[in-house]
């Protein structure tokens, strides 16, 4: 039976300490997610824990409900993800399990063609809603992806700021939805909104890399939710900020929980959906110190692979970071 009924929604915020766990009921759906790691694989949590973190997870509330999900802006900013054009950061991602992947703006610098590639190797579902195929008036990637977990679906709505930049070479008739006003975004999203609650979604979660600087508006998280309704929680990207627990009005006055983890795991975000109760819970987690040995076996190779070329490329980087200043 379904248990949440249009937008009759309770947010509940908290910080929670691992330890509650043991006693929260089987049915909760835990979302995990991270946005901006820019190829920081082993900064702070890194991909090692993250892993460990959501294998404790599973082992409480069973693999089925445990969901793992990137914001955008994953394989690139790092020299692994520059010498390998993103492939490693994907192997390191399928190893760790993500579930579902938003592009970022970054994901397209190393081309289309090569977006195209890494998308395909992901062993994860992509979602964009606004990435249209002008020829065919539809998204490239699925508008939304829809999780089933016993009674409850919860659909996944990816978006990507509207601003991305890399050369088009004229051959594809592309676009993300962009406008001066942002009407188009916003259609876009509130169209992939209404079909997946027309499909039966309990809750919908958009994961998006649009920030919340005045520099992305129109576009930015809050400007999406001031002029959408239907979403639950909007998991940001893109502008690098900490963002826990605010609430931010849609188009009808109801709230949208807002987050954001910073970049380069300072956080991983959690949210944790009770359809027994109705109610979302979200936190960001800053500390975290156990490794999964596979994850972290798969990454210690990799690092072996390009150590000449990470040091040189470090030498380098350190040579030329006064003139950046």
């Amino acid at each position: 039976m379904k248990k949440k009924m249009a937008f009759g929604l309770m947010i509940a915020t908290a910080m929670l300490s691992v330890s509650v766990y043991a006693n929260t009921p089987q049915d909760d759906i835990i979302i995990l997610y991270t946005n901006d790691v820019h190829c920081a694989i082993e900064e702070n949590m890194g991909y090692a824990g993250l892993a460990a973190y959501a294998k404790e997870m599973e082992k409480i509330y069973g693999k089925e409900n445990v969901i793992l999900v990137d914001a955008g802006d994953a394989m690139e900013g790092g020299p692994i993800g520059k010498l390998t054009q993103g492939v490693a950061i994907v192997d390191i991602m399928n190893q760790v399990g993500y579930d579902i992947f938003v592009p970022g703006n970054h994901e397209f610098d190393y081309g289309l063609a090569q977006l195209l590639k890494l998308t395909g190797l992901l062993k994860v579902k992509v979602t964009c809603c606004n990435f249209i195929n002008l020829d065919t008036d539809q998204p490239v990637f699925a508008p939304f992806i829809m999780t089933k977990h016993g009674d409850t679906d919860v659909a996944f709505v990816g978006i990507t700021t509207p601003k991305v930049y890399f050369n088009w070479d004229g051959k594809y008739p592309l676009t993300f939805s962009y406008n001066e006003d942002g009407s188009w975004l916003y259609s876009s999203v509130q169209k992939a909104v209404d079909e997946a609650r027309a499909l039966g979604a309990d809750y919908v979660i958009a994961v998006a890399h649009l920030g919340t600087q005045k520099i992305y508006a129109p576009w930015r998280s809050t400007d999406v939710i001031a002029n959408t309704t239907g979403i639950d929680v909007l998991i940001d990207g893109h502008s690098h900020s900490i963002v826990e627990n605010q609430l931010v009005a849609n188009a009808q006055g109801q709230n949208v929980i807002l987050t954001q983890t910073g970049s380069k795991f300072d956080n991983l975000g959690e949210i944790i959906i009770s359809p027994d109760t109705d109610t979302i819970v979200n936190r960001l987690i800053s500390e975290y110190t156990p490794k999964d040995p596979a994850t972290q076996a798969l990454i210690n190779n990799i690092n072996s692979r390009f150590e000449d070329q990470i040091g040189s490329w470090k030498k380098l980087w350190r040579k030329l970071w006064p003139l950046k200043l």
